[in-house]
Formats: structure tokens, sequence, C-alpha cells
């Protein structure tokens, strides 16, 4: 007999992750998002020297990326001006006991650390950028660790974007749930959160979480659904039982449900931050969760919101 219970917040029936009883089908993180997974959750690139090292969610507070990202450059001061050092400056005297002689400084210095890959924790869809100029930001080096709220972040700075190998949604073959913190600039300038489908002319995608303006919640094939007003950190979230779409604002209803038209993917792949072509409307923010599932959720929307906003108090 088990005498104690593990209770989570937030979770199906208070017992376990809602995460680890309905499995998504990707699902991307700085935090651990099942109970069970202790894998990594990113793969970060230091700009020094173009080094790779993947981080689990606990290395990346715990001081493990920051050492990574943290490299000593010396400079020679005098005995008389040591007072007036830095407190993150250790210093080493290069002189014997009977002279004054020079203090040696050991200068932390911080190197950014941009994401190579942001891993998928429910499979092999690895969101990925292999190219350098075009990678989010995790670590700036004249200000740490990029954060919204307290919680790390992913920077997409108006350049960047992701992409996986393969559909996370597929709603021409699928019914979906979808859910995405992010925190934009400015409403006018969000840009697409996350895309999926056919964006060459005419202009057609399945789907866009977000929009060009940033004023959506949800965009399908020229048909718009919820809205924001205000740039700030959000819980982007909408269902699609095979004809309605509903999107979802903080964990409330936005804007009415209604259906529009699916078209057939022609890319293969599912892009994070940019139109799913990888061309055009780059995202202006920070993004630190999205999870999606190849069904309709509806049943526990609001057990999964509760998950994700307990860990990041958005509302």
């Amino acid at each position: 007999m088990i005498g104690t219970s593990l209770l989570f917040s937030g979770s199906i029936g208070g017992l376990i992750s809602p995460f680890d009883t309905i499995t998504p089908t990707a699902g991307y993180s700085l935090r651990n998002l099942s109970l069970s997974y202790n894998g990594d959750v990113v793969l970060v690139r230091r700009d020094s020297d173009s080094a790779f090292q993947a981080f689990k969610a606990n290395e990346i507070t715990n001081g493990t990326l920051s050492n990574y990202l943290t490299t000593l450059g010396s400079s020679t001061h005098s005995q008389e001006v040591t007072n007036d050092l830095e407190p993150d400056v250790s210093l080493v005297c290069s002189c014997d006991s009977g002279s004054a002689g020079v203090l040696e400084a050991q200068d932390v210095l911080y190197i950014d650390g941009f994401v190579f890959a942001w891993y998928d924790q429910f499979g092999t869809n690895h969101a990925v950028q292999t190219s350098a100029a075009s990678q989010p930001k995790i670590w700036d080096a004249s200000t740490g660790l990029v954060t919204k709220n307290g919680k790390p972040a992913l920077d997409f700075d108006g350049t960047n974007c992701l992409s996986t190998p393969d559909y996370i949604v597929q709603l021409s073959a699928n019914n979906a749930t979808v859910f995405a913190v992010r925190s934009v600039t400015s409403v006018a300038n969000g840009e697409y959160l996350l895309t999926e489908g056919d964006v060459e002319s005419p202009y057609s995608s399945n789907f866009i979480l977000g929009s060009s303006d940033g004023d959506l919640v949800l965009w399908v094939n020229t048909t718009e659904f919820g809205t924001v007003t205000v740039a700030k950190q959000d819980l982007l979230s909408f269902t699609y039982d095979g004809t309605d779409f509903q999107a979802y604002l903080n964990g409330t209803a936005s804007g009415s449900a209604g259906s529009a038209t699916v078209n057939s993917e022609v890319f293969n792949r599912t892009a994070i931050g940019a139109s799913a072509d990888l061309s055009t409307g780059f995202f202006t923010g920070k993004i630190q969760e999205i999870i999606t599932y190849k069904s309709d959720q509806s049943a526990n929307r609001t057990d999964i919101e509760d998950n994700i906003n307990d860990y990041y108090d958005i509302y």
C-alpha cells in the first residue's frame, strides 16, 4: 500500500502531469514537460568558437549553461587600484612578499549562446536551425540567460527561425490541439509563432499561430480566429475537431468557433518563428513553450492550460 500520494498542480486529477496521461505529438520547452523526462531540452552553440553542447532543463539554471558560456580574460592592475575592481573579478598577486608588485585580474567574460536544436521531448521532430546567423538566442553576453517572467526563453529577433523534419500537426490529415507560450515585442510586429502548410502564391497556409501583425491568436488560410490587443506574455492555444476551430487566449475562448478551408500541406515540416517556407514573417519576441497534439483535446484543454500557467504564472 502506498502511504503517500504525489500531487502536481495543474494536472489531470491532481495526480500526474497531463503530458504523461495524454502524450503530445511534439513538445518543445526549457522545462521537463513529462514527469518521467530527464533528457536534453536544447543544443546550444557557443558563439566564440562555434562549439556545441546539449543541456538538460535543470542545467539551464543551475550554472552549467553559465559555465559553458564563460571565459576568463586577464588584465594587470597596480596594487593601488585593486579596491576599485568589480566583485566578479578574482585577483592573483604576481609579486613576492617583500614588494608592492602588481595584481593580475581574472575578469569573467560571458559569450552569446544560440540554439542549434530545440529537442522534441515526445519524439524525434527536433526543431533545428543549422545557419548560425538565423539561430535564436538563449544567452546574451551582456545580460545573461534570456528569460520572460523569470523563466528561461528563446529570443527571436526578427531574423531567426527553427524547423522540424516532419509535421507536428498536419491539419489536412488530423484533428489538432496546440498550445504555445510567447511574448511579442509589440502587437504591430509579432509575426508568425508557428506555421505549417503552403505559403506559395496564392497565400494559403493551413495555420499560423499568431499573425503578420501579431494581433491574432490563429490564422487559417485567410480565416481569422481570436484577437490579441496587448504586447505581453500570453498562452495561445486552439482546438480543431475536423470541422471547427476555436482559439483561446490565456485559458479563455477568444472569438467564436468556426470553420476554415484546410489545404494539403506541401513543405513536410513545421516552422517555429517564420512562415512555412522560412522566407518571411519572422517572429520578434520570446518563445518559451510549444506543445501539439494530432487530436482534439478539448476535454483536457483546461487541465493542460492549468499546468502551463502554474509554471509560467501568465494569468
